[in-house]
């Protein structure tokens, strides 16, 4: 009776798990010494590079050269955006010359921006299922 229950349970919670896809996200090229490293995805454009709009955010402490996170997603659209916090001041500095970020960063793709940030859609990706990205860190 107890296995019947236990069972049972279990599929009715199971389909809540069902739909999470992992995407791992390593990143090379990460000072060891310098700030945390923070990782966002992003899954439309209307949201893109905005901090507050992120629909997953980690921030790793710089303790190898390569860090791995590891996203639980539904399939779908997203982009990702990791920067090397340098000064722990929770967002991606900028310099005026030559203009850009002033910190290592890196998108998904590695998209390139022209005149300004990558695009969301050179850095899109398409999640349908197990996925890990391999980035590396630039400029700063």
């Amino acid at each position: 009776m107890i296995h019947r229950i236990f069972i049972v349970g279990f599929l009715a919670v199971a389909p809540s798990f069902a739909g999470a896809v992992p995407l791992e996200v390593k990143v090379a090229g990460v000072n060891a010494t310098k700030g945390a490293l923070v990782l966002r995805v992003f899954q439309s454009e209307g949201d893109w590079l905005k901090s507050d709009k992120a629909i997953g955010t980690q921030k790793l402490s710089p303790s190898a050269a390569t860090l791995v996170a590891r996203f639980d997603l539904s399939p779908g659209t997203y982009a990702v955006h990791v920067f090397q916090d340098e000064n722990d001041n929770g967002k991606l500095d900028m310099k005026w010359l030559p203009p850009g970020p002033a910190e290592p960063w890196v998108v998904s793709n590695n998209a390139q921006g022209t005149m300004g940030p990558p695009s969301f859609k050179d850095s899109k990706i398409e999640l349908a299922g197990p996925q890990t990205l391999n980035l590396s860190l630039q400029g700063g």
